[in-house]
């Protein structure tokens, strides 16, 4: 699949989500464990400013591929996006978040259409929050 069809997916399957719990622009509530949260989306401008950030996390992990794109994230204490990472020739959506207090750095695949931001902000907490 070509990178304009990976990211117009990914775009639309984020926008279709949020379209229908978004209180106010960019921002949408969400619940954990039972208790709501009120998350701020990123700007595409404060999300291509974690590209650098998450390439640099994973090239001194020694994870391979390259960031293509980051299409949607999250305002947290944390790093965090869905982007797409290109690894020799084969695309694929992946959720990633930085702890910049901690050190926590997490790379995982996610399927397009299970894309949202609650599952982002799930991936967060599971994955890069706490001591």
């Amino acid at each position: 699949m070509r990178p304009g069809h990976v990211l117009a997916t990914l775009a639309s399957v984020l926008i279709i989500a949020a379209s229908s719990r978004l209180s106010a622009a960019n921002v949408e509530e969400i619940v954990l464990d039972g208790q709501t949260y009120t998350l701020v989306r990123l700007s595409e401008d404060e999300i291509k400013q974690l590209i650098p950030e998450f390439e640099a996390e994973m090239k001194e992990r020694k994870l391979p591929g390259r960031i293509v794109q980051c299409i949607s994230g999250i305002d947290l204490p944390v790093g965090t996006a869905y982007c797409v990472l290109r690894n020799e020739d084969v695309l694929t959506t992946v959720q990633i978040c930085k702890d910049y207090m901690v050190g926590h750095f997490s790379v995982s695949p996610v399927d397009v259409t299970a894309a949202s931001i609650w599952s982002l902000a799930n991936f967060v907490r599971k994955n890069c929050y706490g001591g």
